[in-house]
């Protein structure tokens, strides 16, 4: 064999590595698209989860004042994945700010109450709290179920303590 054609084969060995090489590259970019995809999107929901974080909702709750329940606002702020029935109710159960009680507002729900459940099936709005609600005067229901009927398009609300029906309101 020619020292020529020994150049020749090497070039054509170089040339068939080298399309290997490209092909072999075109098939790991082509199989790992999706992985990049995911991780793109990854990105974008850590993005999204991040912006959020910091996100407040305002909801309208009752309060009571020397002449009975008042309307008032509140805001809190929104953790993913959490709907709007959810939020309401634990937005009403945070103690009072600085602002309602100078503007006279105070809450009858006691303190260390916790929302356990809630949710509505066809105009039911059922929502469990726990044991501290199960002394707590009147007051403390209308601040519930009217903070409840003005965010929900519920007819009738039941209170649960800690899973026991306790009280029924109907618009």
């Amino acid at each position: 064999m020619s020292e020529r054609d020994g150049h020749i084969r090497y070039k054509a060995i170089a040339a068939v590595l080298i399309v290997l090489f490209i092909a072999l590259s075109i098939l790991a970019i082509m199989f790992r698209l999706p992985c990049i995809a995911s991780e793109l999107d990854t990105e974008r929901h850590i993005a999204m989860y991040l912006e959020e974080k910091n996100a407040k909702k305002c909801f309208p709750i009752y309060l009571h004042s020397a002449n009975g329940p008042v309307r008032t606002e509140r805001s809190t702020s929104i953790p993913l994945l959490s709907d709007d029935l959810h939020l309401a109710a634990e937005t009403l159960l945070l103690p009072e700010t600085k602002d309602d009680i100078s503007n006279g507002l105070i809450s009858y729900i006691p303190d260390g109450t916790e929302l356990i459940g809630i949710s509505m099936k066809g105009g039911y709005l059922f929502a469990d709290f726990t044991e501290e609600l199960e002394d707590a005067p009147a007051e403390a229901f209308d601040e519930i179920v009217l903070t409840l009927f003005e965010n929900t398009g519920a007819d009738h609300i039941r209170i649960l303590i800690n899973g026991s029906e306790s009280k029924a309101f109907d618009r």
